[in-house]
């Protein structure tokens, strides 16, 4: 946030003539719509001109038919030991399930750990949840702050004691942002509390996903059809 407002203040002080609607909604609206739309919508907007390939067992494996899952099954070492890089969507059930860890050290023994992604799926709702939160508080406080009468002056020669100099301009209206704080306070706080709460969960699935690799054992590994585990051990 206090990047946002010194960049804001920059950006007027380059172009002064600029709305500051204008530089709040190219400074804090743009990078944020930007932002989801990639997210969500990246690999639509690629039109399949650039994209890295995967390959899910779940999905190019025939679940169907029991001939061709067998020869998918029979191949699928084969398929992980060329794969350039393994994405691993991590659970605390992962390590609990035999294939996915058959398919982790077939990886890992040609590959190493240098092309291993390991992505918890708490991850991303963590992440999207911080930044949407972070964004609404900076949102509240541009709009409180618009509403001082003296925030719409982009011109020097009309704020007393500052006339013709750009710098005590900015600094002015900075001291100004300092002793209203605590108003900023109020837009600031519930995203914080918010964010400590995720945080922590955060740290305690990080725990957990280190827990589960020091206490794995193959012998416990589950594997719904048990006539694999033979063949997998």
């Amino acid at each position: 946030m206090l990047a946002s407002v010194v960049l804001s203040e920059i950006f007027m002080l380059i172009c002064p003539e600029v709305s500051i609607h204008v530089v709040f909604w190219f400074l804090l609206d743009f990078p944020v719509v930007v932002f989801f739309l990639v997210f969500f919508f990246g690999q639509h907007l690629a039109c399949g001109l650039w994209g890295p390939r995967f390959w899910v067992d779940r999905l190019c494996v025939d679940q169907t038919d029991e001939t061709t899952k067998a020869e998918g099954i029979a191949g699928l070492p084969t398929i992980v030991a060329n794969s350039s890089e393994l994405l691993v969507l991590w659970d605390k059930s992962y390590f609990e399930r035999l294939w996915c860890n058959f398919e982790l050290s077939i990886f890992f023994k040609g590959n190493g750990l240098k092309n291993l992604r390991l992505v918890p799926l708490w991850l991303t709702p963590w992440l999207l949840t911080t930044m949407l939160l972070s964004y609404v508080s900076a949102r509240l406080v541009a709009v409180f702050t618009e509403s001082e009468p003296s925030f719409g002056v982009n011109d020097t020669s009309k704020l007393s004691g500052v006339a013709g100099s750009a710098l005590l301009f900015g600094l002015k209206r900075f001291c100004g942002y300092a002793a209203a704080s605590q108003a900023y306070l109020c837009f600031c706080l519930p995203p914080i509390m918010v964010g400590i709460v995720s945080f922590q969960k955060k740290l305690d699935g990080h725990r957990d996903m280190l827990e589960s690799m020091k206490s794995f054992d193959v012998r416990n590994a589950k594997c719904t059809v048990e006539n694999d585990r033979l063949v997998i051990e």
